[in-house]
């Protein structure tokens, strides 16, 4: 702040060294290692996309399940209903990327073998959280009613 308040003719020093600390802390909340804003927006978007890509996948088999085969294709349209809210398009791009899905006919996606094995992956999981989940549930509900 001193150095660039010698450099022009009438600049008052105090000021000047206040606002140059002040560009320095926000650049340092900005872009501060892990924990700047900016690297938190990023790695709060990457995660976001993430969750997206995998609900896209599970809706994709879900559905393809219910007709008795995963490899069935859905339109755009009909993942879409099955995600509100979401846009499924840049999901889809990924997981073809990826090899999990694949465009079968414009706007139609199927799961490929790789896919259907990473959802049958990830379900367990899910499923396992469900049940546990649903045994807490129906427990709280058995005490309570043996309670009243």
């Amino acid at each position: 702040g001193a150095l660039i308040s010698s450099l022009e003719r009438g600049l008052p020093t105090g000021p000047v060294i206040v606002l140059a600390i002040s560009v320095i802390t926000l650049g340092s909340l900005l872009f501060a290692g892990n924990h700047g804003l900016v690297w938190s927006w990023l790695r709060s978007r990457r995660n976001r996309r993430q969750l997206q890509t995998a609900a896209v996948l599970e809706v994709l088999y879900e559905m393809a399940m219910q007709h008795g085969d995963p490899l069935r294709p859905h339109s755009v349209r009909t993942l879409q209903a099955g995600m509100p809210g979401r846009d499924a398009n840049y999901a889809l791009r990924q997981l073809a990327g990826e090899g999990l899905v694949r465009e079968l006919t414009p706007g139609a996606w199927a799961l490929t073998a790789d896919g259907v094995k990473r959802v049958q992956g990830m379900l367990p999981a899910v499923q396992t959280e469900a049940a546990v989940m649903d045994a807490h549930l129906m427990s709280e509900n058995g005490s309570r009613a043996t309670t009243h």
